[in-house]
């Protein structure tokens, strides 16, 4: 089974029919123009036990993230039809995606002072590219965890 065929850059898995009902698997949604980047961490994240769902720009992530309850965001900053930061702002404007545990994930080295401060006011952790297997699942559990104790 193709993780995104040609017309949908969407993945979601799902337990096997007929499986047994078993814990729900976190939701992390990844939000970033790269299709190498969401195919190969929808690949370590689903070997890691997680469901995933990708969108690759921001429109698409709000219209996604609007009727969804993932349980992390792994959020690109500069996107092809806005930027991470102005999909947080409208993220945070939702109540019920106020407290959701957000990571921005850029390659850009020289972010700009502003911005950092208020991703850092709007509860996003900023991370820098590349990122590997085990900084991607590190940063998943650290998120899951902020999400079990809003207080850190």
């Amino acid at each position: 089974m193709s993780l995104f065929p040609d017309t949908n850059r969407v993945a979601l898995t799902s337990p096997a029919p007929g499986a047994a009902a078993a814990a729900p698997r976190p939701i992390v949604a990844v939000i970033d123009d790269d299709v190498a980047v969401d195919k190969s961490f929808g690949q370590m994240l689903q070997a890691a036990g997680y469901d995933t769902h990708t969108e690759g720009d921001v429109t698409s992530g709000l219209s996604y993230l609007e009727q969804a309850s993932p349980s992390v965001v792994i959020l690109d900053l500069h996107l092809p039809d806005g930027t991470g930061l102005e999909c947080l702002r409208r993220l945070r404007a939702w109540p019920r995606h106020r407290h959701l545990p957000v990571a921005i994930l850029t390659g850009d080295y020289f972010l700009d002072d502003e911005v950092a401060r208020e991703l850092n006011e709007l509860g996003a952790r900023v991370f820098f590219k590349p990122v590997w297997e085990d900084d991607l699942l590190r940063i998943v559990g650290q998120l899951l965890e902020a999400r079990r104790d809003p207080a850190s």
